[in-house]
């Protein structure tokens, strides 16, 4: 069956249980050598960056009671994911098994993940370190 973007009103066609509103993770153990970010759609273009793993240096995840954040550093690049249920995206990605995140209108249960907002930015360089 083919797999379809989740529609509008909040209800998610895939029927792969390791996929949802927020993102999809390949189900076996096997590694990825990328992953996708699908950002939101502005001025009617759809965003989707792709990155390789063998770029992700290092990843840090902020928690507080309302939200959580983790912080992705991907080569120069830096992806910020907010929203909940964040370590289960945290454990796909340690394993090269997460596919694509993207943001999810509405939190749909609390088992699965639910991303408000993803950022993309350039790292800057601290200042003084070449």
């Amino acid at each position: 069956m083919l797999k379809t973007r989740p529609s509008s009103d909040g209800e998610s066609p895939l029927r792969d249980p390791w996929s949802g509103l927020w993102g999809s993770v390949v189900p076996d153990m096997k590694s990825l050598s990328m992953f996708r970010v699908e950002l939101p759609s502005q001025n009617g273009k759809q965003e989707t960056h792709a990155f390789a793993y063998s770029s992700l240096s290092r990843w840090l995840c902020r928690k507080t009671d309302e939200t959580e954040e983790v912080e992705i550093h991907l080569g120069k690049q830096v992806v910020k994911v907010q929203g909940r249920g964040l370590g289960k995206l945290i454990d796909a990605m340690d394993e090269g098994r997460l596919k694509l995140i993207r943001t999810c209108p509405a939190q749909m249960n609390q088992a699965t993940p639910w991303i408000t907002r993803i950022e993309i930015s350039v790292e800057q360089p601290v200042k003084g370190v070449p």
